[in-house]
C-alpha cells in the first residue's frame, strides 16, 4: 500500500504544512497601538468644522461692520455655509445689530452661465470682475 499525501507530509486533515523556515508570526492584536493612535480623518474634519462654527457664532459681531459678499457660478452647488453665513449676518441686520451689507451673489439667478469655482480664469472673468466692483463700490465705504 502506498503512503498518501497526507502521511507523507506528516499532517493530518489534508492541510498544508507550513515550510521549515516560515517564522511563525503572532497573531494580529484586535487593536494595535498604532491603530489606537492613529487619527480618524473623518472624525477630525467633524470636530474641525464645529470648531469653526462655534468660531463662527462668537465671532458674527466681528461683521457688524465689515460688507460681506458670497458669490457663486452656474457650474458649482450652492453653498449652504455661504447661505447660512450671509442669513445670520442678516439677522444680526434685523436685529439693529450693525450696518454692514451681507449677500449672497448667485450668477446663474443673474443670466450669467458657464461660470466655474475658477471665475478669474473663465471666459467672463471681466463680466464677473465689474459685478465684483460694483458691489464694492456700492457696499463699501470709503475711508474718510
Amino acid at each position: 500500500m502506498s503512503e498518501s499525501s497526507e502521511e507523507k507530509n506528516g499532517v493530518a486533515g489534508g492541510e498544508d504544512p507550513k515550510p521549515e523556515h516560515a517564522a511563525e508570526k503572532p497573531e494580529k492584536e484586535e487593536s494595535s497601538e498604532a491603530e489606537a493612535a492613529a487619527p480618524d480623518p473623518i472624525a477630525e474634519a467633524k470636530a474641525e468644522a464645529q470648531r469653526m462654527k462655534e468660531q463662527w457664532i462668537r465671532t458674527a459681531a466681528d461683521f457688524d461692520t465689515i460688507p460681506y459678499m458670497a458669490l457663486k457660478g452656474d457650474y458649482t452647488a450652492s453653498s449652504t455655509v455661504c447661505e447660512d453665513t450671509v442669513k445670520a449676518l442678516n439677522a444680526r441686520r434685523a436685529a439693529k445689530q450693525g450696518t454692514a451689507k451681507a449677500e449672497y451673489l448667485k450668477l446663474d439667478d443673474m443670466g450669467i452661465l458657464g461660470v466655474t469655482h475658477m471665475m478669474m480664469l473663465d471666459k467672463k472673468n471681466l463680466e464677473i470682475a465689474d459685478i465684483m466692483l460694483n458691489w464694492v463700490n456700492k457696499n463699501v465705504q470709503k475711508k474718510r
